[in-house]
């Protein structure tokens, strides 16, 4: 094969003249990426205690002791290489309503988390955010009762569609999928797209159904807080709303024919023509592109692929 040596810039489009200004027409570079979905990934079990125990925060806490697994997994889930992120609760057999809990941690792509949540009355309460990883809980008075916190397996979860090895195509498609041991790591499974992109098409295709009633999908993103700080950054419906995802067949936004729509209310549309639209005070960040679904069902069966087409990169010109 002949080998050419050229230096750019390449332009597309016609030049157009009005009078001595000439006026450019560029095209942008399309690129798309896939990721592999199953039923795997939102197979969480309820769990009351696995966060914090009753044994290790009794009558009078207001520094809360932490099992390990909050500091590393707080979902219980891991697949391809990844930690989703997931809500979590906060359970007394009293009236905690007077406490204020204040929870540090990460979201799902592991940037730094903060929420505080009003205590519960003689119940259970969940938080608002999905986490990781949490690292720290502390109330600002002495707890009535014993106090434990867990997870909800029918609460929602998040993954970043983002893998540390390609964990597709496996041996039924002819592919040589990677695990964590093996030598090359090919990062093929990962939708991460460029800010100032343009998304054409964000597509969910289920090949088999998920055994379930309803699995509630949305589809967000990491984006970028005032000044630029990653903290607090993740939200979940940055580009779709909720829907019910479990049947087979297409789902899609941007007015695919032939499918089932994934919503966008009007605020989230021009996301898609500016995928760095919506962050505060103008700091741009690429998104990682995120799913977050929520099950009322224990799964045993369900495989669909996400695809995401995108114009690549604003060149600053239009």
């Amino acid at each position: 094969m002949a080998k050419t040596n050229f230096s750019g810039p390449i332009t597309t489009g016609r030049y157009q003249f009005n009078g001595a200004s000439q006026v450019r027409t560029a095209q942008f570079l399309q690129n798309s990426a896939q990721f592999p979905i199953d039923f795997n990934y939102f197979e969480a079990t309820t769990d009351d205690n696995r966060i914090a125990t009753e044994a290790n925060n009794p009558v009078g806490t207001t520094n809360y002791t932490l099992e390990d697994a909050a500091a590393t997994n707080v979902s219980g889930l891991t697949y391809g290489g990844g930690i989703p992120g997931m809500k979590f609760t906060i359970t007394s057999g009293s009236d905690e309503r007077a406490l204020t809990f204040s929870v540090v941690g990460t979201d799902c792509n592991g940037f730094r988390q903060t929420e505080d949540i009003t205590g519960p009355n003689a119940t259970a309460v969940s938080s608002a955010q999905m986490y990781k990883t949490i690292t720290d809980v502390t109330s600002d008075a002495v707890s009535v009762g014993a106090i434990k916190m867990g997870i909800l397996a029918t609460d929602k979860i998040s993954w970043p569609l983002r893998s540390l090895f390609n964990i597709e195509p496996g041996s039924a498609g002819g592919g040589a999928a990677e695990t964590s041991t093996s030598a090359s790591k090919n990062l093929a499974n990962n939708i991460v797209i460029p800010k100032q992109s343009r998304l054409i098409e964000l597509k969910m295709f289920n090949y088999t159904a998920y055994d379930t009633a309803g699995l509630d999908v949305e589809f967000g993103s990491n984006i970028s807080d005032t000044g630029g700080s990653m903290t607090n950054s993740f939200d979940p419906d940055y580009f779709t709303t909720t829907v019910d995802a479990k049947a087979t067949g297409l789902f899609s936004a941007a007015g695919s024919s032939g499918g089932t729509a994934l919503p966008q209310a009007v605020g989230l549309a021009p996301r898609m023509f500016n995928v760095s639209n919506g962050d505060t005070a103008g700091y741009e960040v690429e998104k990682i592109l995120c799913m977050t679904a929520s099950s009322d069902d224990t799964m045993s069966t369900g495989y669909g692929v996400i695809t995401a087409t995108w114009l690549q990169l604003n060149n600053g010109t239009n």
